[in-house]
């Protein structure tokens, strides 16, 4: 009725933001299930494009899937995402007019997304890919809602079916919460040395103890204090770092080198979760030598 009147379509937008995996045998059965989808009517117009966006800014087109598959896979260059558009045009049964449908797919690779910004020096943590950056985008320009609604539904349903990268709650709370680690780190170490150094106190003061023993034991107490805090602020800093490079192995995968890209993200993110594990440990050890440092402090105030 709207078209009828207007003369205009109308448009469904859905952004999707799981962590895709997706292989070019996904992108076989999604094409398959939307051709499936409009075989059921009186198709009179039909043509489809895949257009690829890589991380170095080129892109290239093809005019069908089977192209997609042959000459594809021998890019020389990484994902960044890929576009897919179908053009339709059909009669709908009791319908005497022809009714176009434009679908547009667009799946995003943040891994190669990450990689981009990596090589360009820009300094974008992983973990806001993980929260801000959508994976797949479907619209449909239509003019019979029920029709473009049965299509939105066999792309959720494939979309739901592709296999996604394992999401932890906990871990996404904690990347959340990330820059709030120097904070901690420091207030935990700076709290540590003062009972420390108040421990530290019938060792190295005593009634005899004279005005400059005093001032020695302030001096290097909040020496101690202060390197202390320094030293939770320089392990918190590093443990937010850490934090902020992980980010949930989404991909989709196209060409050879895609593979490559695929393999040094799980080695980066990997090194991410090392050092984190690090930054943690190196704070506990920190944390509990604190004695030890005063025994050693203590003859030099006497």
């Amino acid at each position: 009725m709207y078209h009828e009147i207007t003369g205009k379509t109308q448009e469904i937008t859905k952004i999707h933001n799981a962590p895709i995996q997706i292989s070019i045998k996904d992108i076989q059965t999604l094409h398959f299930k939307i051709q499936q989808s409009f075989d059921q009517y009186h198709v009179r117009l039909e043509n489809s494009s895949f257009k690829l966006f890589f991380v170095d800014d080129n892109q290239v087109t093809f005019d069908s899937l089977d192209k997609l598959i042959e000459q594809g896979r021998a890019s020389d260059s990484s994902l960044e995402s890929l576009l897919i558009t179908y053009n339709f045009g059909i009669i709908l049964p009791k319908h005497n007019k022809l009714q176009t449908y434009n679908l547009s797919i667009r799946l995003i690779s943040r891994v190669g997304s990450h990689n981009k910004l990596k090589s360009q020096d820009f300094p974008f943590p992983a973990k806001y890919l993980m929260f801000a950056g959508s994976t797949a985008i479907f619209s449909i320009k239509y003019i019979d809602y029920s029709v473009a609604k049965y299509i939105q539904n066999v792309f959720d349903g494939w979309f739901d079916s592709t296999k996604k990268a394992r999401s932890s709650k906990t871990y996404k709370f904690i990347s959340s919460k990330s820059e709030n680690a120097p904070l901690i780190t420091r207030v935990l170490l700076s709290t540590m040395a003062v009972l420390f150094t108040v421990a530290a106190v019938p060792s190295a003061l005593s009634t005899t103890s004279t005005p400059v023993d005093l001032a020695k034991f302030l001096i290097v107490a909040f020496s101690f204090i202060a390197l202390f805090g320094i030293g939770g602020l320089v392990l918190g800093r590093s443990i937010e770092n850490s934090i902020d490079d992980w980010a949930e192995l989404s991909f989709v995968e196209i060409t050879e080198k895609d593979k490559r890209m695929i393999e040094e993200a799980q080695d980066y993110y990997r090194n991410s979760k090392i050092k984190l594990l690090l930054g943690i440990i190196s704070t506990i050890l920190l944390s509990l030598v604190g004695n030890y440092i005063w025994s050693i402090l203590v003859p030099l105030i006497k």
